[in-house]
């Protein structure tokens, strides 16, 4: 390869993206065998599509994999190291951190037309960024809108309930189902697209625990299964903590009040696990099932 060669391929300008369509076939070993038939005719073979699967773009510009890498905190469902980048259908991260990536590309842009080198990736970072950013919109715009209407009215639907669990925030979640919340932290969101729907949603939640000997995140896993029409953000078993203004009869300095009481007790709790004394309780824990406790205890049993 020559050097005047070497020299246009690294000022060229690379693809942005590649869409893949997934599809499933009624038998898989049927496929192989007219695709080896119609390989060795040299006619293309038509086959029945079984199903359709998750389709996904791969990110294939520098310029957007950087962008991602800079401006998101926290998203455990993609792989954001590799050289190139795959999204999943509905492609959340584009829509969690669409404001981030609106500043990265404006601020991208003015350095650019101020000074940047040819050889910088970034020099089409504002370009490519539209670019994948106007994929994501034409298809999934109008459904995000809708929902974000819902949400504002306190209301949700199951299609789009990915849109009200980003990783990473703070949820009130009722583990033990009793219809008592407790403050958690989504720690993942999982969940299958097979003919344009899916059937349930995987949500690993995390808070501080303790046993005799640790203190730490502890992980709890829940699901969310298929329901019908808008439901009300408060009713689902575990929800953001925002909507809590959307309860019956709290007002807004009552929400307040009642996330000082969890972030107060959270410090009282921690505090007494740092301590080496005795102390005498008598009350109920808050695991379930409840069972009142009158004890001597050590500072080693009250993780309650």
């Amino acid at each position: 390869m020559s050097g005047k060669h070497e020299e246009s391929s690294i000022h060229s300008e690379p693809q942005v993206l590649e869409y893949v369509e997934v599809i499933y076939t009624a038998d898989l070993a049927y496929l192989r065998e007219i695709n080896a038939k119609g390989s060795d005719t040299g006619k293309a073979v038509n086959f029945q599509i079984h199903s359709r699967g998750r389709n996904y773009i791969k990110i294939l510009s520098p310029a957007v994999s950087e962008a991602l890498r800079c401006i998101v905190d926290y998203f455990p469902n993609a792989d954001l190291s590799g050289s190139t980048i795959d999204i999943y259908e509905p492609y959340e991260i584009f829509i969690f951190y669409e404001r981030q990536l609106n500043e990265y590309r404006e601020r991208i842009d003015e350095a650019a037309r101020n000074d940047m080198s040819p050889l910088c990736i970034n020099r089409y970072a504002y370009k490519h960024i539209s670019i994948v950013q106007q994929f994501v919109r034409e298809r999934t715009q109008a459904a995000v809108e809708a929902e974000r209407e819902r949400h504002a009215r306190g209301y949700a639907t199951f299609d789009m309930l990915w849109l009200l669990y980003k990783p990473g925030i703070d949820v009130y979640y009722d583990h033990p189902n009793v219809g008592e919340h407790e403050p958690y932290s989504i720690k993942s969101v999982t969940f299958d697209v097979k003919n344009g729907a899916t059937s349930v949603y995987g949500i690993s939640f995390w808070n501080m625990k303790a046993d005799f000997n640790w203190v730490g995140p502890s992980v709890v896993n829940g699901a969310v299964e298929r329901f019908a029409g808008e439901k009300k953000i408060t009713t689902l078993q575990a929800f953001p903590c925002e909507y809590l203004r959307f309860m019956e009869n709290l007002s807004a300095s009552d929400t307040e009040r009642i996330r000082d009481h969890f972030i107060e007790r959270g410090k009282k709790w921690y505090e007494t696990k740092r301590g080496k004394r005795w102390y005498w309780f008598e009350g109920h824990p808050t695991s379930f099932p409840r069972q009142k406790v009158r004890d001597t205890v050590s500072h080693r049993w009250l993780w309650h």
